[in-house]
C-alpha cells in the first residue's frame, strides 16, 4: 500500500508521503474557511437588504406626502404660462418587490386642456 502511494505521488519516502498528507489537509481546511466566509457574506447581504427595505419604505412615505403639493405647484406654474386648464397628475403604485425606483412605480400624467384626459 505504501509503495503504491509512493508511486502515485512520485515520492521516495514515507516522510514525503506524510508531507503530502499535511499539504492536502491544509488545502481541505481552506474549504472549511470558505464556508465560514460564505456564511458571513450571507449575513451581511441580509442586513443590507433589511436596510434597503427600510430606506425604500421611508422614501415611499415621503413621496406620498409631497405629491399633492407638487401637483399644485405645477398647476400654478402652468397657469402662469396661460395653461390654466392643464393638469399634471402623479400616479403612484406600490410594488411588491424592490425596483430601481424603490417600492413605488411613478407615472406622470399630463392633460393640456379641460377636455383632454391625463395621459
Amino acid at each position: 500500500m505504501i509503495y503504491r502511494l509512493q508511486n502515485k505521488h512520485r515520492v521516495a519516502s514515507v516522510k514525503e508521503l506524510i508531507d503530502i498528507q499535511r499539504i492536502l489537509q491544509e488545502q481541505l481546511g481552506g474549504f472549511g474557511d470558505l464556508s465560514t466566509e460564505i456564511e458571513t457574506l450571507r449575513k451581511r447581504i441580509a442586513e443590507q437588504e433589511t436596510h434597503l427595505w427600510d430606506v425604500a419604505q421611508m422614501l415611499s412615505e415621503r413621496r406620498y406626502l409631497v405629491v399633492p403639493d407638487f401637483e399644485n405647484k405645477v398647476k400654478e406654474m402652468l397657469s402662469q404660462l396661460s395653461m390654466e386648464y392643464a393638469v399634471l397628475k402623479v400616479d403612484m403604485r406600490k410594488l411588491e418587490a424592490l425596483g430601481p425606483t424603490g417600492l413605488d412605480e411613478l407615472n406622470f400624467l399630463f392633460a393640456a386642456t379641460k377636455a383632454a384626459a391625463c395621459k
